[in-house]
This record gives structure tokens, sequence and C-alpha cells, in this order.
């Protein structure tokens, strides 16, 4: 019997394990980043913010960029009533 370990490019099913994989860590970190670099109108929104997407990390990722991404104050309106 000839038993090889075939090794090649990965199939359907493995990429797809791959990008849920990567989706599921990447975007919780950059959801993450971007909540603790904007600044909120109050500090409880972005706690909450944190809270969601730390206990439901995908769904709470992508609630936050449909959602609360709109809910943070820019930086360059704040700088802007400086005058």
């Amino acid at each position: 019997m000839n038993h090889t370990i075939a090794i090649g490019i990965p199939g359907g099913p493995e990429i797809l394990l791959i990008l849920f994989i990567c989706f599921g860590l990447i975007l919780p970190i950059v959801a993450l980043v971007d909540i603790a670099s904007n600044q909120f109108k109050d500090g409880v929104t972005k706690l909450i913010w944190v809270v969601i997407v730390i206990f439901a990390p995908v769904i709470g990722s992508v609630a936050y960029f449909v959602v609360g991404k709109g809910q943070s104050i820019n930086k360059t309106d704040s700088n802007s009533n400086n005058f």
C-alpha cells in the first residue's frame, strides 16, 4: 500500500474556515481600537459598545460599524470649534 500525505492548496471548506476565523478575530480587534480612539458624547456609550463587542464579537462589531460609528464625535469637528 502506498501511504502518502497529500498537502496542497486548501479547498472550499478550509477557505471558509480560515475566513471565518480571520473575520472573527480581526473585526472585533479593529472595532475595539476604533471605539477606543474615537470620542463619544458620553463615557457610557463607549462602555456599552466595548461590552457589546467583547460579549458578541462578530455581531457586536458589525453592529458597531453600522450603528455605533455614527454616534462617535469626529475629531475634526471638535477641533474646528477652537478658533
